[in-house]
């Protein structure tokens, strides 16, 4: 849903929560294609709104991306379509 700079070389996204899921992978690089070694995935739980990088980021354009997923009875993960990429420009914090 929103993908901002957070206070202190953070990515701040927020999102509208969606009912019968399991929960959220949130995936964030600096490479547009999503190169494997170039990003960063992040499960968060299914009662989340939002997710804070605690940890400071270098100064770049970040991309981030997000789906759900709903674990079956095997307890085998179904991911969902990805969201559409936003992009996050990263500023250093003073």
């Amino acid at each position: 849903k929103k993908a901002t700079n957070g206070k202190g070389s953070k990515i701040k996204i927020s999102w509208n929560k969606l009912s019968d899921i399991s929960g959220y992978e949130i995936s964030y690089s600096y490479s547009k294609k999503f190169e494997a070694k170039k990003t960063k995935k992040v499960i968060v739980s299914v009662k989340s709104k939002k997710f804070i990088r605690t940890k400071k980021l270098k100064k770049r354009v970040y991309y981030v991306r997000m789906r759900a997923y709903k674990m079956d009875s095997k307890g085998k993960r179904n991911n969902g379509k990805y969201s559409k990429v936003k992009a996050v420009k990263v500023k250093n914090s003073k």
